[in-house]
């Protein structure tokens, strides 16, 4: 896992480019924009970003695929609870629909978070490997727009802990 200056193939198998900077990762060899001045330090810092990108992509997917496993779960679960209390609720539950399809009814929008979650770590990993400044300033863009969220978000819940531990 280390970054690689030599021949690396792009494209075609039979067009070679000489010092061509290539991070290898898992087995995968991922070839990337040569600059004039490109230094080992740089080379470190691609790498890590292509790092940071696949794994902000791993993370985006596991994330909506698994909140919405346990979102469909608890409707489920709520469902049945409800409907066993009802007099008449023994024989409605077998038309109720089961956490797996409740999930599938969700794909379209599933897909849809994923495809805007992956915005984000695509702009590193594409900006770094084709050397477009402009997309690794998305990147970076990207990055602290979702920083800053992250800190609103956690002061307003600092704040509303502050307000339910103040009754």
């Amino acid at each position: 896992q280390r970054i690689v200056t030599g021949t690396a193939m792009v494209g075609d198998p039979g067009h070679a480019q000489q010092n061509h900077p290539e991070v290898n990762l898992a087995g995968f060899h991922i070839s990337l924009a040569k600059a004039e001045s490109d230094s080992p330090q740089v080379n470190e810092m691609k790498k890590k970003v292509i790092i940071l990108s696949i794994g902000m992509a791993v993370f985006v997917v596991l994330q909506i695929l698994a909140s919405n496993i346990f979102r469909a779960t608890k409707i489920s679960s709520a469902m049945h609870q409800v409907f066993t209390a009802l007099p008449d609720g023994e024989q409605a539950i077998e038309d109720l629909p089961s956490g797996g399809n409740l999930f599938l009814s969700n794909l379209t929008t599933m897909a849809f978070g994923i495809a805007v979650g992956l915005l984000v770590p695509a702009c590193g990993f594409f900006g770094t490997k084709n050397g477009d400044k402009n997309i690794i300033q998305m990147f970076m863009y990207g990055n602290a727009c979702c920083s800053c969220c992250g800190i609103v978000g956690f002061i307003g819940l600092l704040i509303a802990f502050n307000a339910l531990n103040s009754f």
